[in-house]
């Protein structure tokens, strides 16, 4: 009996020892293939971001994801960082992921690179938060549509600013800012004025400098004046005799402003 189980045993063996060898085989095959693969998402950044942003669920532009175009802003080559800050910029919130390389970007030494980021991360919106001190630091660029966008950005970030205030306050009353911006219609101290209105409450400290702006030369920068001290509140109500001026002034829009600024003024009951 001990002879036959012995006997069947080997019998068995060789059967045993061929399907091990079967499954070393394929796993060699298996391993092979993942070497190959990996070997290409490596050598081909387009094609290790398509994978990524398939697990990430990220979006799209012209069949690259958001992962490439920020892989694509550390290029030595100014057109292609170019081309990724404006492909990024037109996926809007879908490039939150890619807010500290838009950050980085305020930096390039390329003008139009930096103004493209800053116009971008307005375009991300709220979710830009992240880059608020590039944002800030970029109101100090040499480059006057790169202030502008910078601004612009900003205003999207609303009371997250407020920690800033003393910097946006220094480039609202900064004489640079007080021109035109071509192809703006506008210029930079009126696009900061709007963002110091969205900050809100906690920029009671720019209420001097606001209030100064409403006999500016520029009726967009005293419009804009006139809606961040409504937007203020009850702090601003040192504001209300020049807001009243402000209901004869010639342009319609800083009239609108001002009645909009009065009644907010007048109807918000003052902090204890």
């Amino acid at each position: 009996m001990h002879s036959l189980t012995i006997h069947h045993i080997s019998i068995h063996l060789p059967h045993f020892h061929e399907a091990i060898m079967r499954r070393l085989r394929w796993l060699a095959i298996a391993a092979s293939i993942v070497c190959i693969i990996c070997a290409v998402l490596f050598a081909f950044p387009a094609s290790r971001y398509t994978v990524l942003a398939m697990v990430r669920g990220e979006s799209f532009h012209e069949n690259r994801p958001v992962g490439f175009w920020a892989y694509q802003l550390k290029s030595d080559n100014a057109e292609v960082r170019l081309e990724a800050v404006r492909a990024l910029g037109q996926l809007g919130s879908e490039s939150r992921r890619a807010v500290p390389d838009l950050a980085a970007a305020l930096k390039d030494p390329d003008d139009t690179v930096r103004l493209n980021a800053a116009l971008a991360l307005y375009k991300v919106g709220p979710e830009a938060v992240e880059a608020m001190d590039e944002l800030v630091d970029a109101l100090k660029d040499p480059h006057p549509q790169v202030r502008m966008n910078s601004a612009l950005a900003l205003t999207q970030l609303g009371p997250a600013c407020a920690p800033f205030i003393p910097a946006i306050l220094e480039a609202y009353q900064n004489d640079e800012n007080g021109s035109h911006v071509a192809p703006f219609h506008h210029s930079v101290r009126q696009q900061l004025g709007r963002a110091l209105g969205r900050i809100g409450p906690a920029a009671k400290s720019a209420v001097p400098a606001l209030i100064a702006s409403l006999t500016d030369g520029d009726a967009g920068v005293r419009a804009t004046a006139a809606f961040a001290l409504g937007r203020i509140g009850p702090d601003a109500g040192s504001a209300i005799p020049s807001l009243e001026l402000c209901l004869n002034d010639d342009e319609q829009i800083v009239r609108d402003s001002a009645k909009t600024a009065l009644k907010l003024l007048k109807t918000t009951p003052a902090a204890n």
